[in-house]
């Protein structure tokens, strides 16, 4: 028994992907002036050619100019992996899926060979990660962010992420989709009214760390922001650019451009996926001197200089679409993280792992989901058709036959007649019940439930034996109404093609689980109690009055027991905390008192609620720091934690900066955001 994964040094590998590529670089004389030379030389055309996409075979396209030695832009989805023809490239686990992992040297490590695949397929740019907060708890794309509903979370990630995709010379990574994009239900037109302190305190931070990364494009979003397209927005496009320093490009989400000179006047470079704006529209406008050449030459170098930055050659981009880039190894990654993303809920009585597998005599494997594969990856731009997903059905039996165990003690029942299922449940040794729902882009989920069916399958199967093991696919938050009357719960979300064999390991204790939810498992359906004005929206307007309550900090202020907590995650051994505080400084002392070989999330929040005002609540536990910590069984470590302003520091409104009024905070450390074992005050040097 043990973790899936060692420990590495984050800052190392930070480091080495420093050292190949100048993304960290956001200025530099030289690629500036060799991009002022180039445009120099190009006619108009040519530069408006840059600005707007083409027909192509990848999800993008912009021409270069080759006369120049400028390269065409290949780009392509997505953050699920290579969508592009079926079985070439890797399904992986989704970006939620890599969230729960709450390890970014994982989500380093994948970003590297997603990049890799990416160029191997003759793309330059990854349309990915995506960063946005999961707000509303049905949206269609949470599957596709890496935030889950912290900006702690989607920031380190962001960071991770980019690294690991940027370190690939020629490959670019776009973070998305900016901003306030919370829902898919009238994606095209509603207006996020958003308060200016909860768009910083709570969307912002991921972006920032994409910007701080060296992040070469971030691709702004479909909806509306206080009634302006957040394309030709010149509020947040100049948060972007003057707030945050962004120099990088800009380039919209397919067809989510609305004009011609709003959009390039407020810093839009590239319109995708055809130049409906930025192609004739915008030469006339050029031509009849409505709009200046000035503007069209600034973003043509932005973007030959970013090509120049990111090392693109036109030798190696647009023509290996075809290539099968799933490798061996990265099936194997793909395996390491499906396992490493899974999540233990519940495990009464220790009922996992399955350790004695020669004394099984049936092990029955019920449910429809166990024998699909449609549950490995999500809709839309997340889509990617693997050679082969192994089923949980399939990876189940693998298991049973590597361990030298008749295929045949794995029987399989479909549950649609559950007094036969629960016949064959009282003759097996172990029952584990497959549940899966998915989502796509352009839709909204109309229910967290698995459906009646299902949920009373589960409930009768428990009446029959309480010992029943649940295995839960799902694109995002689920109810599960019958989690007190089963012995265990497993959940994944969308975890690629490699399902089967990574849930097979944690059920049989190949791996120790140590993933947490990055997000929170309610009791019911809206249990957020969001109005229509704030969900899907009236009059197109979906209203943020719940400011910065949103997900485990909406529960901890009405104190709301949710069924399973933000940051939730069991594990095959027990860990022991112990703590002490001196100024700014947490020392959080980490003992694996179990037998087994595994990883703590050791969790810091931070009581904000002190800075409430009149006009704004804040939370009472807000995550800013965590580490992952893999113990030997007696071992014990110890971790620091060091605040510091960024940790506490809230937006102005009025003065539009950020500040810290206080100084003096209470600090909660723990294994959730309800599983508090230490709380300590902290005193932040005010700057």
């Amino acid at each position: 028994l043990g973790a899936s994964f060692e420990e590495y040094d984050y800052n190392n590998l930070e480091m080495e992907a420093k050292v190949k590529t100048d993304a960290y670089s956001q200025t530099s004389d030289g690629y500036d002036a060799r991009a002022e030379e180039i445009v120099a030389e190009m006619t108009t055309s040519e530069k408006i050619g840059l600005l707007h996409g083409r027909i192509s075979m990848y999800t993008g396209k912009v021409l270069g100019v080759e006369r120049l030695g400028v390269p065409p832009l290949y780009m392509n989805d997505g953050p699920q992996g290579f969508r592009g023809p079926p079985g070439t490239s890797v399904a992986w686990p989704c970006s939620l899926a890599f969230a729960s992992t709450w390890d970014t040297n994982l989500v380093f490590r994948w970003s590297q060979e997603l990049a890799k695949e990416f160029r191997e397929k003759g793309a330059s740019i990854v349309l990915g990660p995506g960063l946005n907060i999961a707000r509303v708890p049905v949206n269609g794309r949470n599957f596709e962010y890496l935030s889950g509903e912290s900006p702690a979370l989607g920031a380190a990630f962001a960071k991770a992420s980019i690294t690991g995709i940027q370190s690939i010379p020629g490959i670019m990574a776009t973070a998305k989709h900016f901003i306030a994009n919370s829902q898919e239900t009238n994606r095209f037109f509603v207006s996020s009214e958003i308060d200016d302190d909860v768009l910083h305190e709570m969307y912002l931070p991921a972006f920032a760390a994409a910007v701080q990364s060296g992040v070469y494009a971030v691709m702004c979003s479909y909806n509306k922001i206080h009634g302006t397209y957040a394309c030709e927005n010149n509020s947040t496009l100049g948060i972007l650019r003057e707030e945050l320093g962004f120099e990088g490009i800009i380039m919209s989400d397919w067809f989510a451009t609305h004009s011609t000179l709003s959009a390039a006047r407020h810093g839009l470079d590239i319109e995708m996926p055809l130049g409906l704006f930025f192609g004739v529209p915008l030469a006339l406008d050029v031509e009849l001197g409505v709009l200046d050449i000035d503007v069209v030459d600034s973003k043509a170098k932005r973007i030959v200089r970013n090509i120049l930055k990111a090392g693109i050659e036109k030798d190696k981009v647009g023509s290996t679409i075809f290539e099968k880039t799933n490798t061996p190894q990265r099936v194997k990654l793909a395996r390491d993280a499906a396992a490493a993303s899974t999540i233990l809920l519940r495990n009464m009585a220790h009922l996992l792992p399955i350790t004695n597998v020669s004394k099984i005599k049936k092990l029955l494997v019920v449910g429809e989901a166990a024998k699909s594969s449609m549950i490995s990856s999500g809709g839309g731009s997340g889509t990617v058709i693997p050679s082969h997903c192994t089923t949980i059905l399939e990876g189940i039996q693998k298991y049973v036959s590597t361990a030298g165990i008749a295929t045949d003690v794995v029987e399989y029942d479909s549950g649609i007649d559950i007094s036969e299922t629960i016949k064959k449940a009282w003759e097996a040794t172990y029952v584990v019940v497959a549940l899966a729902t998915s989502s796509s882009e352009g839709f909204d989920r109309s229910t967290l439930s698995f459906g009646k069916h299902a949920d009373n399958l589960v409930s009768r199967l428990a009446k029959s034996r309480q010992d029943i093991i649940v295995v839960t696919v799902s694109p995002g938050a689920v109810v599960l109404p019958w989690s007190e009357e089963v012995g265990a719960i497993l959940s994944m979300f969308l975890p690629g093609q490699e399902a089967g064999n990574g849930l097979a390991d944690v059920l049989f204790g190949v791996v120790n689980p140590s993933a947490r939810l990055p997000l929170t498992f309610p009791n019911k359906d809206n249990e957020v109690n969001f109005t229509r004005q704030q969900y899907p929206g009236v009059n197109l307007k979906s209203t943020y009055t719940e400011g910065m309550l949103v997900g485990y900090r909406w529960y901890d202020y009405h104190s709301v027991e949710p069924k399973y907590p933000f940051g939730h995650g069991l594990s095959y051994t027990e860990f022991v905390y112990s703590s002490s505080a001196t100024q700014n400084q947490v020392k959080v002392t980490i003992t694996n008192a179990g037998n087994i070989k595994g990883a703590e999330v050791v969790q810091a929040y931070i009581d904000k609620s002190i800075l409430s005002t009149a006009s704004r609540i804040r939370p009472v536990k807000e995550l800013v720091r965590w580490k992952r910590v893999l113990l030997a069984p007696g071992e014990k470590r110890t971790v620091v934690f060091t605040f510091g302003t960024d940790d506490a520091k809230i937006w102005c409104v009025q003065r539009k900066k950020w500040h810290l009024p206080k100084s003096h905070f209470k600090v909660m450390i723990g294994a959730s955001s309800r599983d508090i074992r230490e709380e300590v005050y902290v005193d932040i040097p005010l700057e």
